[in-house]
């Protein structure tokens, strides 16, 4: 999903369990997620990690992520983004701790207003990326 703001421009974004990068400083994507996030039990305490691809149309921004499951905010990150050459730039989150209370949609979404100070009911987010949570019943032996 593509989406431009002001002082960025997302190519796009994904979910994993984790993120490493090597010596040569290549990233290494652990446990993407594809279609959805299946879940054998709900609540359920998961960590996930969004990488962003984006394009920046200026030297500093202001990032603000929030994060939704079913229209509730779980959790809202803010974070001031350097990128003097204008590069292209794939960027993985913080390690995103989230209580999901139970099946439904997680929403990944962005503004590049400041809200360091907080996010008041003005700010402009646009949505980055969504991914369904699905309960689903245990498989295996130890099931």
């Amino acid at each position: 999903m593509k989406v431009d703001l002001p002082s960025v421009a997302f190519e796009y974004a994904f979910v994993c369990d984790d993120v490493r990068q090597d010596t040569n400083a290549k990233y290494i994507f652990i446990g993407a997620y594809v279609n959805n996030i299946l879940l054998t039990e709900t609540p359920a305490f998961i960590r996930l990690r969004l990488v962003m691809r984006f394009y920046p149309k200026v030297s500093k921004f202001s990032l603000g992520l929030r994060i939704s499951l079913n229209g509730k905010v779980l959790k809202i990150i803010d974070a001031t983004i350097m990128s003097p050459l204008l590069d292209p730039e794939t960027l993985p989150s913080p390690d995103l701790d989230l209580d999901v209370l139970g099946p439904g949609t997680l929403s990944f979404d962005v503004t590049d207003e400041d809200i360091s100070a907080g996010a008041g009911p003005d700010v402009r987010w646009s949505r980055l990326y969504e991914i369904p949570v699905i309960n689903v019943a245990p498989t295996g032996p130890l099931s």
